[in-house]
């Protein structure tokens, strides 16, 4: 650079390639998608229209981050909008300079709640893996995380990690998480899928 060329910190940052290691999925939605997804799928976001989205996603604690998160996840009904959101968010990371991400994904309670199969979910999530490969050159992996708090309690480590075993290898699945609420829900608890 000569010394008459200015040098500017947000380009050169701009311009580094970067990695994301930890982002949920279901928090990669925008604030319009979100609002189209909830009119669709008639699921109350408690507010008025798609210009206040961005509220949804300001909170004081994790109590507040898990409500938000759900409403999110309340959103995502199909295979299909689970490999949409990948896509959009697939964007954003390459105006980034994302070059590798993991996202955390919480495939038990898709199931359990909206019936979304997780080979079905994996199938377009995958799907979704390959064309940012293929058009970005972005590397996307999956983090199964398994929630604590889920309605139907350990259960849902177990069964997150019964798919992560029988999806393999090439599932993208890098690592077993767990997520939801800490409060009454001590890791302990949930040693023993960890050690499967």
């Amino acid at each position: 650079m000569s010394t008459t060329e200015r040098f500017s910190v947000p380009d050169w940052l701009a311009s580094m390639p970067k990695v994301e290691l930890h982002v949920h999925l279901e928090g990669t939605l925008s604030p319009s998608t979100l609002w189209t997804l909830s009119r669709q799928y008639g699921v109350d976001l408690g507010i008025e229209d798609e210009q206040f989205g961005a509220s949804l996603f300001k909170y004081g604690d994790l109590t507040e981050f898990i409500e938000t998160f759900t409403k999110c996840s309340d959103c995502l009904r199909t295979s299909a909008d689970l490999g949409g959101t990948v896509d959009a968010y697939v964007l954003d990371l390459s105006q980034q300079n994302v070059r590798y991400a993991e996202l955390h994904f919480n495939p038990e309670p898709h199931f359990r709640r909206r019936g979304i199969a997780m080979e079905d979910a994996q199938d377009h999530m995958n799907a979704a893996r390959e064309r940012a490969r293929q058009r970005n050159g972005i590397e996307l992996r999956w983090i199964a995380d398994g929630v604590r708090d889920a309605a139907s309690g350990p259960v849902s480590v177990e069964r997150t990690v019964d798919w992560i075993i029988e999806a393999g290898h090439e599932s993208g699945i890098v690592a077993l998480g767990l997520g939801g609420n800490e409060l009454g829900n001590p890791p302990g608890a949930f040693a023993a899928p960890f050690e499967r």
